[in-house]
């Protein structure tokens, strides 16, 4: 089934006048579509170079210094992360947020600053640290006789302290010895 419509547009790449058989044409050719895709595309890589998230070329919000309440978009700006990870944090209950209705997620920005500071990594300069008295994950599963996933649950539900260095991940002996012993 064939249109009859007739409709004179400007092309919304080289602005020449064409005219369109449907309401939804923004381009005279093919080719100027493409050229346009390609000029999008080039801008998009360009704004992730300079980091800027996907699809805040143009509407991000000029100041976010003088603002005490943001939106997710906005916290995402602030941390340089994805809106999903800020979403992640507040589900987390790391970062605490005010669900207002649909679409509707605000957080202040002293809340935000606040759950920055309260995570800590836990490291201990390495000059300082005994490494005899820490006990490996492996060791740990080695000598108990634990699957990861109980080891894990354990160091999370005892919140026992963690120090990771290179791709080890180290628990004091005593800590591990005194939560087994009892």
């Amino acid at each position: 089934m064939s249109s009859n419509i007739r409709i004179t547009k400007i092309c919304q790449h080289c602005g020449e006048r064409f005219t369109a058989r449907t309401t939804k044409t923004r381009f005279c050719s093919l080719q100027c579509a493409q050229r346009n895709y390609k000029e999008r595309k080039r801008a998009e890589k360009i704004g992730k170079a300079q980091g800027r998230p996907k699809g805040a070329l143009n509407n991000t919000p000029v100041n976010l210094d003088s603002k005490e309440i943001l939106n997710v978009r906005e916290a995402a700006v602030l941390l340089g992360c994805s809106k999903r990870t800020v979403y992640r944090l507040i589900n987390g209950g790391i970062l605490p947020a005010i669900n207002l209705g649909s679409r509707m997620t605000r957080i202040t920005k002293k809340s935000l600053i606040d759950a920055l500071n309260d995570i800590s990594i836990d490291s201990i300069p390495e000059e300082n640290l005994d490494i005899n008295n820490y006990y490996s994950l492996a060791e740990i599963r080695k000598k108990y006789g634990i699957s990861d996933s109980t080891l894990y649950s354990l160091i999370k539900q005892h919140n026992l302290k963690k120090v990771k260095i290179g791709w080890y991940v180290y628990v004091l002996k005593e800590e591990i010895d005194k939560l087994f012993t009892i």
